[in-house]
């Protein structure tokens, strides 16, 4: 990222934001913000308020349409999850191995807004950003027409992890989330 770092200090945690030089001096935190880190009692909360970490490039298929020519509701969480397992990927962790081991990260909650289809054909590109929230890890997935960058598609996806049957923080994925925001 090329931005600017500001270390902000509290009485029970520390932040670091970076922040877009190029916005007007002024503009609030919430608007500004990247990312920031908080250390909590020894963990810590990603808390993401703008901006992508990933994406991933797509082309409507045919078969992804519906009767009216554009694409059914359902495949817009296919790209969704799509995007998230390579994102996933890229940290180095891999779902069947956390698997193996007792881990399991699951969808607990899908939310979607559809902006603006998409029709047979056209290329697209879904970014990401995530979080966590408490025990879930929040995934801010939006979908965008390449041709002219229009927003299709908001979607907010919660997952939690379930380590050896209880549902539970992991170390091992907050440590690779953690690592995919300091890049």
């Amino acid at each position: 990222f090329n931005h600017f770092l500001i270390i902000r200090k509290g009485t029970s945690s520390w932040g670091v934001l970076f922040f877009n030089p190029f916005l007007p001096f002024g503009v609030d935190a919430s608007t500004a913000c990247l990312w920031a880190c908080r250390r909590r009692k020894g963990g810590f909360k990603l808390g993401i308020m703008q901006g992508y970490i990933f994406e991933q490039d797509f082309v409507v298929r045919d078969y992804e349409c519906d009767i009216q020519g554009i694409v059914n509701n359902a495949n817009y969480q296919h790209y969704m999850e799509h995007t998230r397992h390579q994102f996933i990927k890229t940290l180095g962790l891999d779902f069947t191995d956390l698997h193996n081991r007792g881990i399991d990260v699951v969808v607990s909650k899908i939310q979607i807004e559809y902006k603006r289809p998409l029709r047979g054909g056209e290329a697209f590109v879904c970014r990401l950003n995530v979080c966590r929230e408490g025990i879930r890890y929040v995934f801010q997935q939006d979908i965008y027409r390449s041709s002219d960058m229009a927003l299709c598609t908001k979607g907010r996806v919660e997952a939690v992890s379930v380590v050896n049957g209880r549902l539970s923080l992991c170390d091992e994925v907050e440590k690779a989330l953690l690592v995919s925001h300091e890049e």
